[in-house]
Order: C-alpha cells, then structure tokens, then sequence
C-alpha cells in the first residue's frame, strides 16, 4: 500500500504526466506535415503546422523547425525567439547555437555578453535535457527501488544484509529528492519566462515605468533581454552588457 501511495503522489504533483495519447499523436501528425510542406518550400503552411504542434507538445524540434520556418519567412526576430527556446531544451546542441549566430548577426544591435562556460552548458544539457517529464520517471523509478529496499531491510535477516540494504535505501532517498527538485526546477525553467525577445523595430527604454521618463538606451528587435520586473503594462528588462531599463510588454515576446 505505501508503494502504491509514493507512485500515486508523485504522478500526481511531478510535472507533465497528463499529457493524452491523443495530444501526443496529433502533435506528431502536425509535425511530420509541417516537415513535408518545409521540404516542398511551402514555409508559411510549414510555421502553422509546426506552432500547432508546438501548443499540444512543445520540445526542441519543434521549435528548433519553427525557428527555420521564421527564419525562411525573413522574421528574424522571431527566429531568434524559437530558437532560443529550442537552446531551453538542449542547451549544448551545436545546431540551433549555429543558426542563432547566423540570426544574430542579421540584427542591429551587438551587445557582447560573457560566453558561458562548457561546464556550465554541460549542467544545463544534464538538468534540462532529459525534461521535466523525464525526471518524474526517474524519480519514479527511484520510489519504486527505496520501496523496495525498505522492505528488503524489513524481511532481511543478518546483520551485514540490513546494513547494506538501510545504506542503500539512504543512497536512493537522497537520489530520489535530487531528481525530484530538478525535475521541479527543469518544469519552472522550461515553462517560464525569464527572458523575452524584442519584436518591435525600434524601441525607447525608459529609466522609469512611464513614457514620460528619461530615456536611457534604444534597443532594436531581434535583441534578446532578461526579464527583471514587471509593474503594470512596463517590463523592466536587461540587457547583456548589464544595463537596464523599462519598455512595454507589447514590444517584447517571451521566450
């Protein structure tokens, strides 16, 4: 019964196990159609296929696509956008860093922002690569093995046969919170936004959350910035180099 309970909880509150069979089939159809009508040169049919797909299962192929077909369309703006959330899922794919560098350089604004360390890509790619759903499967699995190396420490006779079952158990309880709080943190960073990209041509950022504030900088779209603050219709937001100041939501697409 206690194993049926820890299973039952955990597919209760650990992110993306509701997904339906359906949804899943759909987005797939929608995604190989979106790839036929790509390869046919056909992009706008291609980028309605590939979004809808998206919104029933979002990952980094889809968006990874839906960054090419932008691209193709000559948004670049929004290229940059999908493909940055492409990087969301697979931070250390060679693929999508290319053909952002190549986005990138077809913008107006060069902020230069200090690289990222290959360790530090390498901890992304580990904690989001797998995805949130992943992580609630291993923290699954790992109930299942605590579970039942509780209950082996119950049966087991022999003092050498409990000490290595109640270390074992420990072992996985710790695993098993791990897994657990970075399958959490893997949903938050995959599902919110903490940085967004600019879609309006040219952009006047405020020093205050009111048009009537000095203006600090200009910033152009296709710009990626981080999300500090909101207050009302105002983002405040910064950029690469450090700077900040506000601008309007409706100048921004999330990433």
């Amino acid at each position: 019964m206690k194993l049926i309970r820890i299973i039952l909880f955990l597919s209760l509150v650990l992110p993306g196990l509701s997904l339906c069979a359906d949804d899943l089939d759909m987005a797939r159809d929608n995604f190989e159609a979106g790839n036929e009508q790509y390869k046919e040169g056909n992009y706008e049919a291609a980028l309605s296929s590939f979004l809808l797909a998206d919104s029933l299962a979002s990952g980094f192929d889809v968006n990874f696509n839906i960054g090419n077909a932008y691209y193709k369309l000559g948004n670049i703006p929004q290229a940059i956008r999908y493909y940055e959330r492409a990087k969301k899922f697979h931070p250390g794919n060679e693929d999508v860093r290319h053909n952002l560098e190549i986005a990138n350089d077809q913008i107006v604004d060069r902020i230069d922002s200090i690289p990222e360390s290959k360790l530090n890509v390498w901890w992304k790619e580990f904690k989001y690569g797998i995805g949130s759903k992943g992580w609630a499967w291993i923290t699954i699995l790992l109930a299942v093995i605590l579970a039942s190396l509780v209950l082996a420490f119950i049966l087991l006779t022999g003092r050498n046969n409990k000490r290595a079952t109640f270390l074992g158990a420990l072992l996985t309880a710790a695993l098993l919170l791990a897994s657990f709080f970075i399958g959490q943190d893997a949903k938050t960073y995959l599902t919110q936004a903490h940085a967004a990209i600019i879609t309006t041509a040219k952009v006047d950022v405020r020093s205050e959350p009111n048009k009537n504030s000095t203006q600090v900088f200009v910033l152009h779209a296709g710009t990626k910035v981080q999300l500090i603050d909101t207050e009302g219709e105002w983002m405040e937001v910064e950029i690469a180099s450090g700077n900040r100041g506000w601008m309007r939501k409706t100048d921004l697409a999330e990433i």
